[in-house]
């Protein structure tokens, strides 16, 4: 690693967001994440490569190579961050193996609940 941290962005409105990117710290540790609420319009003016609307669907990582992913590949992403996931992450890209895990992300994003800051999986 270079220095620099792992930026997660999540939607700073939803429970069930707030909650995952919480605990992306605590696995990583605080100092190898920076988790950025990206309906804070005054803090993703810093990201420009991230669309605010974008993070606010789905969370999104940003690399300290400066790698970015989104949803299932921002999970990926985060994976390799371990030493066990240098080996699980390029597993995790295998053809039929990132195929279910789109599918996955996206029912999980879709049904989180979300409803005037209110979110949890139904």
């Amino acid at each position: 690693m270079n220095g620099k941290p792992y930026v997660v962005f999540f939607d700073g409105h939803c429970r069930f967001c707030r909650a995952s990117a919480m605990s992306v710290r605590r696995m990583l540790g605080g100092g190898r994440v920076v988790l950025v609420d990206s309906t804070r319009v005054e803090l993703m003016r810093e990201y420009p490569r991230v669309n605010p609307a974008a993070a606010r669907q789905q969370m999104y990582v940003l690399t300290p190579a400066d790698g970015l992913g989104g949803g299932y590949d921002g999970v990926v992403l985060l994976v390799e961050a371990f030493a066990a996931g240098r080996m699980l992450g390029p597993m995790m890209r295998w053809r039929g193996i990132s195929r279910l895990g789109h599918v996955v992300y996206r029912w999980v994003a879709r049904h989180r609940g979300c409803a005037g800051g209110a979110c949890s999986i139904r």
